[in-house]
């Protein structure tokens, strides 16, 4: 039996369809699970914008190291590969800390973490905590969401 190529195509596109939708899907469902905090309004409101680059700047405890732990969480889940990094190791930390407690769910269901290299991996994405105080300590990483935090401290 020979399939047109019409109806090949049509079937790549049905499936396609049923994978975004199942991934999407699948996302809700961890998502829910997580115990990850419900963004601030202000926070919502940069999460979802489309903008390639978001700079915040705004004063302590407005919540930037939250926003950004939970841009990363995210990033992970939707398979991206995601460095955050921050200026000094206590800093990185307080990253750590939080997204491990928020996934902590996830260690059933496939999450891969490694304590020492400060790396978890999810499905097709990945999420690595660096200081990043020496730039060049960042070299050969590739990310395709940087998130720096406290870099405007020298």
């Amino acid at each position: 039996m020979t399939v047109s190529p019409l109806a090949l195509e049509a079937i790549k596109r049905a499936a396609k369809k049923a994978r975004i939708s199942s991934d999407k899907y699948h996302y809700q469902d961890v998502i829910s699970r997580l115990a990850l905090p419900e963004p601030y309004p202000l926070q919502a409101e940069i999460i979802g914008s489309k903008a390639k680059r978001k700079v915040i700047c705004a004063g302590r405890r407005a919540g930037k190291t939250q926003l950004a732990a939970i841009r990363a969480v995210r990033g992970l889940l939707e398979g991206h590969n995601v460095l955050l990094t921050s200026t000094s190791q206590d800093q990185a930390d307080v990253f750590w800390r939080r997204i491990t407690q928020w996934t902590v769910s996830l260690a059933d269901n496939g999450l891969y973490k490694n304590e020492t290299k400060r790396v978890l991996q999810y499905r097709d994405g990945r999420l690595r905590v660096k200081t990043g105080r020496d730039p060049d300590v960042l070299r050969g990483e590739d990310a395709d969401l940087l998130i720096l935090d406290e870099c405007a401290i020298s």
